[in-house]
């Protein structure tokens, strides 16, 4: 029984980490042709139960993928799921996004909020964007009482 077989029988029943594999497995392409539309609906299915690996894909791929249309929207609800189950990479990409006002209106406060919470966990991205994001604010603010 192959790998895809393996994970297929598995998906069918249901399982969300099997369903997560077949939807990576179309999505680059390995051991079946690569088709985006079912990696999307693989994906759809383990990340509708709560699977945050495939919520997280879900979310790279209407953020960044091609085969699928841009829609950063999506892309930020799939992350944000993620997001909410305390997974770091998840959490630093929400802050970006508000960060850059992609999907969303340009939040920093609410940037800085998901960078500290990835920071926390230790995803150096989010500590030096973090960072970033303070000493703006501090020259933003110097440059203000300068006048």
């Amino acid at each position: 029984m192959t790998d895809y077989e393996c994970e297929l029988a598995k998906a069918e029943q249901g399982e969300a980490k099997a369903q997560h594999n077949l939807g990576v497995m179309y999505r680059i392409g390995h051991g079946v042709p690569q088709d985006y539309k079912t990696a999307l609906e693989w994906c759809t299915l383990a990340a509708e139960q709560g699977y945050v690996d495939a919520q997280f894909m879900l979310g790279a791929m209407y953020n960044n993928e091609r085969g699928l249309p841009l829609d950063y929207k999506t892309a930020l609800k799939w992350f944000r799921l993620a997001a909410d189950q305390e997974d770091a990479s998840a959490q630093f990409i929400v802050g970006l996004m508000y960060d850059k006002g992609k999907g969303v209106p340009r939040n920093e406060e609410t940037a800085a909020k998901w960078y500290r919470l990835a920071a926390d966990q230790g995803n150096i991205e989010a500590q030096n964007n973090l960072d970033w994001l303070v000493s703006q604010r501090e020259l933003r603010k110097n440059l203000a009482t300068w006048k």
